[in-house]
């Protein structure tokens, strides 16, 4: 049997999917948000009006679906996060074959697949792994004259991540310089469809809805962020990528559409995210990084074609040799990585339930506290289940007011995270701030601590009584 490109792809996204299960395992991490959320849902609370979600809500109905068929399983509930990559891979991989050839489609699967933040990104189930599957469904159906589709497709990603809009207008003025009633088309169905649903979720919800989704990002506070590290650290810790990426600008255009679309995705997310955001994180990069590996499998197979016909072959050999190699280096880089890995989850976990009831309430760090919530069996107090402590610094909560009705509710163990680097420690969630600090000061005591050290670091979780 002749082998064909599928065949690849789907051997490479079995191997993807196989280094990613070796880390479907508890972490410390947003997910932990998003899937007490999910069960929330699945007992019939709703986003925006029985608590707090900083995001559009598809992504989080799509993980009530699976909370309310499987339960909490926390194998099946992470594997929403690479199974949405493999989509959005498929996408990418039918792009590239249909427009540039077959060579090029599994070049560019190899180098989205194996770049090292696709593969961390992949790693938690969050938003950006099915906004990124949704935008290169967009791409793909608008650039094979699938317009309606694509815009359709868009719509839905800017309803998973609001960052998803950027490819959406970066396609859009593609289309409007290249065709115009292709344009209208995309044009149409991609906000038509967005207003609709948000109009929908305003009648719903009323201010909760735009409060949670759209003002809160306009009023949290920027975070200083170290654009300049954190872009230098991208470019560092995905060579794969950006490399083949570079040799795009000496190798052999052709189908220049697909190549004019994939630029201005890129050009666009480099745009707002380096200049024009005040606070931004690596994984957001991820809804370009398919298209960087289109522009990267052209470099890689462009080479091939500036070299002597009878040299070719050994070239494209060499060529993969390398990209295989690197994708080993990542994916044994990435394998390493346990800094966000939480083995004592279930040892805190079984703390909290030997020493309370089911009627206690707990309340803390919202990269781990949802996650023990789930596991002890135990309600997070007031709902707040993102406790990120932006919330009340950007004044959509009052700290006075949250720390007297935790008061009221009687709220027994919170929960503190804390990362020490040798010279003090670093303190995550609400206890950020100085209200939250007095307050376990004055009304609760410290009853366990668990320490995990990893490197040069001390892996801290802090539990107070407040009911004691």
């Amino acid at each position: 049997m002749k082998l064909k490109s599928w065949h690849l792809f789907a051997a490479l996204s079995i191997i993807f999917f196989s280094i990613q299960a070796t880390h479907f395992r508890y972490a410390i991490s947003d997910e932990n948000i998003y899937f007490y959320m999910a069960k929330l849902i699945a007992h019939g609370q709703m986003p925006y009006a029985d608590f707090f979600l900083a995001h559009p809500p598809m992504h989080i109905l799509m993980l009530s679906l699976f909370y309310i068929a499987f339960g909490f399983n926390i194998i099946l509930l992470k594997a929403t996060a690479p199974l949405a990559i493999i989509g959005a891979a498929w996408f990418t991989f039918k792009l590239a074959r249909e427009k540039l050839g077959s060579t090029e489609a599994i070049i560019a699967a190899m180098l989205f697949y194996f770049s090292y933040d696709v593969m961390r990104f992949s790693t938690f189930a969050v938003w950006i792994t099915l906004a990124t599957m949704l935008t290169a469904a967009s791409a793909y159906y608008a650039l094979t004259n699938r317009h309606l589709a694509g815009g359709m497709a868009m719509a839905a990603a800017s309803m998973t991540g609001l960052l998803s809009i950027i490819a959406g207008i970066a396609i859009s003025g593609y289309l409007l310089i290249t065709d115009r009633k292709g344009f209208l088309k995309y044009a149409a169905a991609f906000l038509g469809l967005l207003i609709v649903l948000n109009m929908l979720l305003i009648l719903l919800f009323g201010s909760a809805y735009m409060n949670d989704t759209y003002y809160y990002h306009l009023e949290k506070p920027a975070e200083g962020t170290n654009k300049e590290g954190i872009i230098t650290l991208l470019l560092k810790s995905n060579p794969l990528l950006f490399g083949t990426a570079a040799l795009f600008a000496i190798s052999r255009r052709k189908s220049r559409h697909i190549f004019l679309a994939s630029i201005a995705i890129i050009s666009s997310y480099a745009l707002v995210l380096g200049l024009l955001m005040s606070s931004i994180f690596s994984y957001y990069f991820m809804l370009a990084m398919p298209f960087l590996a289109i522009i990267g499998a052209r470099g890689a197979a462009g080479i091939v074609e500036l070299t002597r016909e009878h040299r070719r072959t050994a070239v494209l050999a060499a060529i993969i040799i390398i990209i295989t190699l690197l994708s080993a280096k990542s994916s044994y880089d990435y394998e390493v990585n346990t800094f966000q890995d939480y083995a004592e989850a279930q040892e805190v976990a079984g703390y909290i339930s030997g020493h309370s009831s089911k009627s206690d309430l707990i309340f803390g760090d919202d990269s781990v506290t949802p996650l023990i919530a789930l596991l002890s069996e135990r309600e997070i107090a007031l709902n707040i289940v993102d406790s990120n402590n932006l919330r009340w610094r950007a004044g959509q909560l009052n700290a006075s007011e949250t720390i007297k009705s935790l008061k009221e509710k009687k709220v027994k163990f919170i929960i503190e995270r804390r990362v020490n680097d040798g010279k003090g420690s670093y303190i995550y969630g609400p206890s950020y701030l100085d209200e939250f600090k007095n307050f376990i000061k004055t009304s609760c005591k410290p009853v366990k601590v668990f320490k995990r050290p990893w490197e040069k670091y001390q892996m801290e979780t802090y539990i107070f009584d407040c009911a004691a």
